[in-house]
């Protein structure tokens, strides 16, 4: 009971590393980052996975080593990759997203009551949200 308690406590942290808000404190953002590399959950793989592509480069490699914690999978690519090789990062972001179509029913899912935020996969997606 107390592991799942501890777990439910890094949501604040991985919601305040995807706002759009928390851009403007970067520092902030990036320790928020290097503390759920080390304390990040299974359940939090979709929103560690939409972080590969976000514009800090830390922020990036941070969620890839949380990913690689949790999955033990790098899919061929090294932190530094995921700060600096744009090829690399791409791939690396259409084989992260492939496995968690794999996964996605097999990881644990979020506490009761917990809805992870999720960026729109594209610009397509962002147009039907909107026309709903």
């Amino acid at each position: 009971m107390r592991s799942n308690r501890l777990n439910h406590n890094w949501l604040p942290l991985l919601r305040f590393v995807q706002s759009s808000d928390a851009v403007r404190d970067r520092e902030r953002r990036q320790t928020a980052s290097r503390i759920l590399v080390d304390t990040a959950s299974i359940w939090m793989a979709r929103g560690l996975i939409d972080l590969l592509d976000d514009p800090d480069a830390i922020v990036r490699a941070n969620a890839a080593r949380a990913l690689a914690r949790l999955t033990n999978e790098t899919h061929g690519l090294s932190p530094e990759d995921w700060q600096s090789n744009d090829e690399k990062r791409a791939t690396g972001v259409a084989a992260w997203n492939e496995w968690w179509q794999l996964h996605r029913l097999t990881c644990a899912p979020p506490p009761e009551g917990v809805q992870l935020p999720r960026k729109p996969r594209d610009e397509s997606e962002m147009i039907l949200k909107a026309r709903n």
